[in-house]
């Protein structure tokens, strides 16, 4: 019978237990993209699987409760469907070593009790996320989140419908940021001024 990871993980250094869990949860995973620690792999994908699967009416307590327990070993974070629901400040206001970040919004879901067990899908809230991108209020978070984050190098929003009025907001969060080196705005709503805002800031 496994000990629940939030009493595990702080006491166990071993590497080799770690790939041993690695290897069992996340079958595509290796330690080599998580810098080349086993430990540092498994709170990633672990972390990634909670935010990516997270519903809106799961207890966020309990999330909370892992990002705890993972805190320092966060520096690598790619979330290919970032949960409309949730906070991104919480993201950037636990794992305060972040250097790289990923993510793409998706809506929020929630399971079709109406069909057949064998054949359930995630099926999206009919909500003003439909369009699958950020909105301001997300946009505004995350700009002040990025200006206090002190190793954050590499940030990636492709395609989360952000416009050139959106780039204003995420703008002032890039100024105070003293770190970022690389930023991914393809496949979003900007036009020349819109790019044009963000070079010259």
């Amino acid at each position: 019978m496994e000990n629940p990871v939030d009493t595990t993980f702080p006491r166990i250094n071993y590497d080799a237990f770690w790939m041993r869990m690695c290897n069992k949860h996340f079958k595509t995973s290796h330690c080599s993209y998580h810098g080349n620690s086993w430990k540092q792999c498994y709170a990633e994908n672990f972390t990634k699987n909670l935010i990516c699967n997270y519903k809106i009416e799961q207890n966020i307590n309990q999330v909370l409760s892992y990002f705890k327990t993972f805190s320092e070993y966060i520096f690598n974070l790619e979330l290919p469907t970032f949960p409309a629901g949730f906070d991104i400040s919480l993201i950037t206001g636990w794992f305060v070593n972040l250097t790289s970040l990923e993510i793409k919004y998706s809506p929020e879901l929630q399971d079709d009790k109406n069909v057949n067990f064998l054949k359930k899908k995630l099926t999206p809230i009919k909500d003003e996320y439909t369009k699958f991108g950020m909105r301001f209020a997300d946009i505004k978070k995350f700009a002040i989140s990025i200006g206090e984050m002190d190793y954050l190098l590499n940030i990636s929003l492709q395609g989360n419908f952000i416009d050139d009025e959106m780039i204003k907001y995420l703008s002032t969060g890039l100024i105070t940021n003293n770190t970022l080196r690389y930023l991914d705005l393809s496949n979003n709503h900007l036009t020349e001024i819109g790019y044009f805002i963000n070079k010259k800031n």
